[in-house]
Formats: C-alpha cells, sequence, structure tokens
C-alpha cells in the first residue's frame, strides 16, 4: 500500500533538503541531531540517487539553472518540489524496489529537472514505513514531453516551472495506485480523504505504540482472513457474522460492514478499492476457484498414490500365484496313491463335499474391482483410510483365495 504526499518549499538553500534527507533529526523540533563531538548523525539504511544532476552537487546546480533562466528570485517563488511515496510495513517491499518505483515517478512526472531521490529504509522515525523522497528544482533544466495535465502549454519546455495541479496530482495518483496493483501490494482508494486519513492516524499511532491499528485497519484484515474460506458472497456475510460478530448489509451496488464497536457502518469503498462489492466478489471468486484448484491436486496426488499401493499389491499377489503354481506343479503323485480301491467310495464323497465347500468361497477379483467394492461397502471412509486399511484388506483376502486354491488343488487330485 502507498501512499502520495507533495511538499512545496520556498526555501532557496536547496542544501536544506539535503541535510535533512542524509542526516538524522529530532522528530519534534525538527533540528538536526549531534553526536558528542558535534557533528551531524547521518542517517542509515539509506539509498540515495541523482536525475539531470550529481547528488554532491544538488544545491549548487539547483542554483545555477535558477540564474541561467532568472528563475526563483522572489522570497515567495517555490524553489523546489518533495514527493513522498510511503510504503506500508506489511508490503515487504526492499528499498531497492522502492527506489525503482521513485525512478519511474520522476521519470514521468518530473522529466527535466534536476532531481535527487533519497530512500529511508527504516522509515519516519524508524517507525518502519519505508518510503522515497522525491526532491526536484521547480524550474525545469531540459525540455520534456507535453502532458495532458500541464497548467500552461509551455510547461513542458526547458527553463518553465513544476506545477503541482489538482490535475496533475489525480494523475500521480492514479499512477501510483496502478503500479502497486501491478506489483501485488494491497492498495487503497488515494482520492479518498477518508483513506488518507486512516492512513495517518495509523502512522501516527504507531509513532507511540509499534502494534497501534486503526479500527478500519482490524476490520479490513477481517475480511482478508474471511475471503480465504468463503465460497460465494452469501457465505462470506454468514462467517464475518459467525467468526468476528460483523454485521454485513449488501445491497445491489454497494456493501456496508459494522463490527460491535461501530456506532454506524462503513461502506466498502471506505475501506479502499478492494474492499467494496465488485471487487469484493471478485476477489471471493479467485480464492474459491483457487482452492478448488488445490483439492482437486491432492485428491489426484491421493489417488495416485492409491493406485500405487494397489499395484505394488497386486503384483506382489501375482508373483506369489506363480509359485503357488509353480509348486502345485510339482505335485504329480498320481490320485491311487492316495486311495485304495477299498476306500475309493468315501474319498468320491469327501470330494464331493470338500468341493461344495470350496464353491461357495467367493473368489477375489482384481483389484480395481474389490476396491470399487470396498469403497461402496464403506462410503464413510475418506481417501486416507482407505489407502490405510484397502491394501491390508485385500492382501487377507488374496490369502484366503489362495489357501482356498490349493485345498482344492489336493481334493481334486485325491480324486
Amino acid at each position: 500500500m502507498a501512499i502520495l504526499k507533495h511538499i512545496a518549499s520556498k526555501n532557496k538553500l536547496y542544501s536544506r533538503a539535503e541535510l535533512y534527507l542524509c542526516y538524522e533529526h529530532d522528530a519534534k523540533t525538527g533540528k538536526p541531531l549531534l553526536d558528542e563531538k558535534g557533528r551531524f548523525i547521518p542517517r542509515q539504511n539509506i539509498l540515495k540517487e541523482a536525475i539531470n544532476c550529481e547528488f554532491d552537487t544538488f544545491a549548487a546546480e539547483c542554483i545555477e539553472t535558477n540564474n541561467l533562466f532568472h528563475k526563483n528570485r522572489g522570497q515567495k517563488d517555490i524553489k523546489s518540489h518533495d514527493y513522498i511515496i510511503s510504503f506500508a510495513p506489511e508490503d515487504n517491499i526492499t528499498p531497492e524496489e522502492v527506489m525503482s518505483f521513485a525512478k519511474q515517478f520522476a521519470k514521468r512526472f518530473l522529466e527535466g529537472h534536476q532531481v535527487i531521490i533519497v530512500i529511508h529504509a527504516d522509515g519516519h522515525n524508524h517507525s518502519g514505513n519505508i518510503h522515497a523522497h522525491i526532491v526536484a528544482n521547480s524550474v525545469r533544466k531540459y525540455e520534456a514531453l507535453s502532458r495532458d495535465w500541464h497548467e500552461k502549454p509551455c510547461e513542458y519546455k526547458r527553463g518553465c516551472k513544476h506545477k503541482c495541479t489538482n490535475a496533475m496530482l489525480r494523475v500521480a495518483k492514479g499512477w501510483v495506485m496502478e503500479q502497486c496493483r501491478i506489483r501485488g501490494l494491497r492498495q487503497v482508494d488515494l482520492f479518498s480523504a477518508k483513506v488518507r486519513d486512516d492512513y495517518w492516524v495509523n502512522k501516527r499511532g504507531k509513532e507511540s505504540n509499534p502494534d497501534f491499528k486503526s479500527s478500519k485497519e482490524i476490520l479490513r484484515e477481517m475480511i482478508d482472513t474471511v475471503i480465504e474460506h468463503s465460497n460465494s458472497l452469501d457465505d462470506f456475510v454468514n462467517r464475518m457474522d459467525l467468526d468476528y460478530g460483523v454485521k454485513i448489509r449488501v445491497t445491489n451496488a454497494t456493501i456496508s460492514y459494522q463490527t460491535t464497536e461501530m456506532k454506524k457502518p462503513i461502506r466498502g469503498k471506505r475501506l479502499g478499492d478492494e474492499y467494496d462489492k465488485a471487487r469484493l466478489e471478485e476477489r471471493i471468486l479467485a480464492s474459491y476457484s483457487k482452492r478448488r484448484t488445490a483439492d482437486s491436486k491432492a485428491l489426484t496426488s491421493s489417488l495416485e498414490m492409491l493406485l500405487s499401493k494397489l499395484n505394488e499389491v497386486s503384483e506382489r499377489n501375482d508373483r506369489q500365484l506363480v509359485e503357488i503354481t509353480e509348486r502345485m506343479d510339482v505335485l504329480e503323485t498320481p490320485a491311487d496313491s492316495f486311495v485304495t480301491e477299498e476306500l475309493a467310495p468315501t474319498a468320491i464323497e469327501a470330494t464331493k463335499e470338500s468341493e461344495l465347500q470350496l464353491s461357495e468361497v467367493r473368489k477375489v477379483g482384481s483389484w480395481d474391482e474389490e476396491l470399487k467394492k470396498f469403497c461402496k461397502n464403506n462410503p464413510g471412509m475418506d481417501v486416507d483410510e482407505v489407502l490405510d486399511k484397502f491394501p491390508e484388506y485385500y492382501d487377507r483376502m488374496m490369502r484366503e483365495a489362495q489357501k482356498t486354491e490349493e485345498e482344492r488343488s489336493i481334493v481334486t487330485r485325491g480324486r
């Protein structure tokens, strides 16, 4: 989430900007901090770059440009512009990424100006909200492209001054929001004063308490969490009520939220673009589709594991059957060596009785046939239970069938 802020300065001492950007300052008084020897204390964890000038000679080069075009000679003239782009600590964005972001901003909106960029990685007064300062001389040194937001037709020419108009700020805010979406960062609506106010409430609260969260930020976190488990908008509404006690009112075009601590509901768009009804439905659908895809992949993987185990069981049983058949082929003893003529009638009757008993034993089908029967007879089992119990069940059935087959063979040979 990025917030864009603009500060216009009438201070003719450009070196003051460098001093603030590169050295520690007192949060309350704004004065630079000194060490025990009376020297300025350099800021830690900063990145700095310059465009159309050298960083260390920025002040001198700006004065030279002003003199060249006879500009910025009055006390009321705006000498420089400071654009600040701040990111939330939750964005986990690196200083290098912020520098790239800031350079793109300067290239688009401050083309032809002398610019220095400084990244404060530890945030304002070490609050953790990494941000970029983009400081530009108000006088354009090089000619640039004509833009729709330029107030005067000649504003793009060298020697003309940069003007931070409402039209320019609208385009700049839209650009920042779009860049955040491209980078996958959560972004609030910069055109809403209420959203900007909420950001500064959070920012000032965290200066005194690092764990501070505004009521809107807490509500956003609730919504983000419930979206990950919702299947539809109706399901989302029910879950918000059950899990957090948040009452939601949905109309044809809007959605409103009310926590137990709120006196009146708040519209989704007041929380940002990601929390309005249309965008919320898109997020719920995307999350549901993602979870279904993941569940399908997990089920496919489980079935593949089951089939693999069943194949192993089938191959093992096939080998056992081959061994039994080989052993039975060795038993070529004639029947009359077991049964004498006197005992023949009795043996025949016993054989018939044994065959009758053996015929009542159910034959074992192929593993896929038995798997279907097993699942049909045990509808309450999930995939993991089937994977655990069916191989043992199938193996036991095969052993019983093999034993029965051996007995049948012996009886047949006895006849």
